[in-house]
């Protein structure tokens, strides 16, 4: 049913207004990186380091700073409007973002319609392929298309009329396939838009788990504030079942946080371990195979813990339980698994994920790169002996250790080889962007995640084999620790795991060094003037006169195009008549005729109707000449009307 909803029409102008100007004229400012930041960091260690570390820094050129920042500029080039790409699912109403999207100056070989039901898919097919003709529109579902496209969008926009976790359309799929398919520029930005939760048990026991081993978690889930951060339910002494009630509790709150926290996770940590370690190659270079199955017995066994302390040798063993938070996403795996009610969900992160060549799962892929992170408590023989050695020699090489706010371990390196390796999607935590409306049956939870890939700081960077090397540059390894603590300041309230211990500067030591936080939600709301109810017989005018006026912008656009065609001498017109005709005169408004003349269409609108024949026309709508621009425009007319629940169909006579 299509009604003029003002609520998503703000929605809508909200997100595509605020995406646009993040790629275009904030895009300096919208990376992760950026020079003004790099210069306060650089002035601040000169200034204040020089003479703890017996070396003065000032002596020091910044032709290394300058060097990549050279790189930054060269790859995040200035982009107008026009030169984004777009992808969106639309739905039956695809010109509402297309109008907007052409409104901030996208054009429209640029934009492309998602719209995998079939049934849908006609009604926005036949809406736009008069008016909007460039567009480039799809029956299909997203995710398996974008293997195919291998086009890199600026905007994605998932619009879900249902919860994320929907058994029927899969949104997470969605999710997963853009993220794994590579389907977002270096700078991008994805939207995310899903519905409220019904109160299943299914639903609390998947947030309950996802957020139980978690060091920090969004307060709202467990207090009455929001949009602040405490730590985590076992912190806090909380048993499962405790826990679960709180859930059960403040559900909304759990499901606004799960939605804004996962995607920023995927991207981060999970993404780059299936691009690494599906690949066999890069799994041979980096992990000792024997090593790492007999690591991954001991971590997870607790039995080690018993025996080290009889033994006093082994001080391994027996982490994944000393040291929960630390592998809270398998054990949330772990959980779900025991629960035959989740089956479907073991399943999503246990199958190889196999779209792209991957034959990796997403639990094996983060138990690997859980366990690698595990390299300081002294599971060196995880990493291949050749790699190995060279991550010894870079921590040898680092500069100021007990002088900065952290002690720089080898976690870090391997971090940076993996992130260059793997291609994370890094999000901008402090310009994400949320809120949630109420559209007309059900609440609505918006996230804009602002994605930088960091590929002018990863691709700067020289790989694993000549890192010791440059980390004998001081320049070039202050530049290499400063990035790598603006990236871990963005995510230590959200993901603390990120480059755990990397500070340069400690907290609250200077305001732009501060550790970045999520914005609260917002619930969007608006106010109509005059009566702010809508209803069946506002929405019956309101899709009449939308359906006039795409009429007649059609009609005005084939006129001129059938003009040039008969200019050139081509016979394509013929002479001829089309009007509509209402079959089943009940609809979802009401009786037709009835309507009509009790909201005066015909003076109101512009219609003429004929309650015998059940034609309906354009009051002046000239038809008797060239036959293709007017049917053109009463088949648009009669989309409009059928997507809208009128059961109507498009008469069309030839002279």
């Amino acid at each position: 049913m299509i009604y003029k909803n003002y609520i998503k029409q703000k929605a809508r102008e909200l997100i595509w207004e605020r995406a646009i100007k993040l790629l275009t004229e904030n895009r300096e400012k919208s990376t992760l990186i950026y020079p003004k930041i790099m210069y306060y960091y650089w002035e601040h260690i000169i200034s204040k380091y020089s003479n703890i570390l017996k070396f003065d820094l000032s002596k020091l050129t910044e032709s290394s700073l300058e060097s990549f920042l050279k790189v930054r500029e060269s790859k995040i080039s200035s982009k107008s409007s026009k030169e984004l790409k777009v992808l969106y699912l639309c739905g039956p109403e695809p010109e509402n973002d297309i109008e907007c999207l052409l409104n901030l100056g996208v054009i429209p070989e640029n934009i492309w319609a998602i719209e995998k039901d079939p049934e849908i898919f006609k009604y926005a097919y036949s809406s736009i392929k008069y008016l909007y003709p460039n567009i480039k529109i799809l029956q299909e579902k997203i995710e398996n298309i974008l293997s195919t496209l291998r086009t890199k969008f600026d905007i994605i926009y998932l619009d879900f009329t249902a919860p994320f976790f929907s058994k029927r359309q899969k949104p997470f799929r969605a999710l997963h396939q853009i993220l794994i398919q590579n389907s977002l520029e270096d700078l991008s930005v994805l939207i995310t838009n899903f519905s409220e939760l019904d109160k299943k048990e299914e639903y609390i026991n998947l947030l309950t788990h996802y957020f139980y081993h978690q060091n920090l978690i969004e307060s709202g889930i467990i207090e009455i504030t929001e949009g602040e951060i405490t730590e985590g339910p076992i912190i806090y002494g909380l048993e499962t079942d405790h826990f679960r009630k709180l859930i059960h509790d403040n559900l909304e709150r759990a499901y606004s946080a799960f939605l804004t926290h996962y995607p920023i996770y995927f991207s981060c940590r999970i993404l780059p371990a299936i691009n690494i370690f599906s690949n066999k190659s890069l799994f041979k270079l980096l992990i000792d195979k024997n090593a790492y199955k007999k690591a991954i017995k001991k971590i997870s066994n607790i039995s080690y813990i018993n025996a080290t302390c009889a033994k006093n040798l082994d001080l391994t063993g027996g982490e994944k339980f000393l040291q929960p938070e630390n592998f809270w996403f398998e054990f949330f795996i772990d959980e779900i698994e025991k629960i035959e009610d989740l089956n479907f969900w073991r399943s999503q992160f246990s199958q190889k994920i196999s779209e792209k060549g991957l034959y990796i799962s997403i639990k094996e892929a983060v138990s690997i790169i859980n366990l690698i992170r595990m390299f300081v408590e002294g599971y060196h023989d995880v990493i291949n002996s050749q790699i190995r050695k060279r991550i010894l020699e870079t921590q040898e090489n680092v500069l100021g250790q007990y002088v900065f706010c952290d002690i720089a371990f080898p976690h870090l390196w391997i971090e940076l080889i993996i992130n260059q390796l793997g291609h994370p999607y890094h999000a901008n935590i402090e310009k994400h962007f949320r809120f949630s409306y109420r559209a007309k049956e059900r609440k609505m939870f918006v996230d804009m995640f602002l994605f930088d890939k960091c590929r002018y700081f990863y691709d700067w960077i020289p790989t694993v084999f000549l890192l010791p090397e440059m980390m004998l540059d001081v320049e070039k390894q202050l530049v290499t620790r400063i990035v790598i603590d603006i990236i871990s300041k963005h995510y230590r309230y959200v993901l603390p795991e990120v480059f755990w211990g990397a500070a340069l500067i400690g907290m609250n030591e200077k305001q732009w060094a501060n550790f970045k936080t999520l914005s609260k939600r917002e619930f969007l709301s608006i106010s109509v003037k005059g009566n702010n109810i809508y209803n069946d017989q506002i929405y019956f005018l309101e899709i009449l006169k939308l359906a006039k006026t795409q009429a007649i912008r059609v009609r005005d656009i084939m006129q001129n195009k059938v003009k040039i065609f008969k200019d050139l001498g081509e016979k394509h017109t013929w002479f001829g008549s089309a009007w509509i005709k209402i079959i089943d005169k009940n609809n979802p408004y009401g009786k037709f005729g009835i309507l009509f003349r009790k909201l005066k269409i015909k003076d109101e609108v512009g219609w003429e109707y004929d309650s015998k024949t059940g034609f309906l026309r354009i009051c002046n709508f000239y038809d008797g000449h060239e036959f293709l621009v007017y049917k053109a425009a009463y088949e648009t007319a009669c989309s409009i009307l059928q997507r809208a629940g009128i059961k109507c169909k498009l008469i069309e006579i030839l002279d």
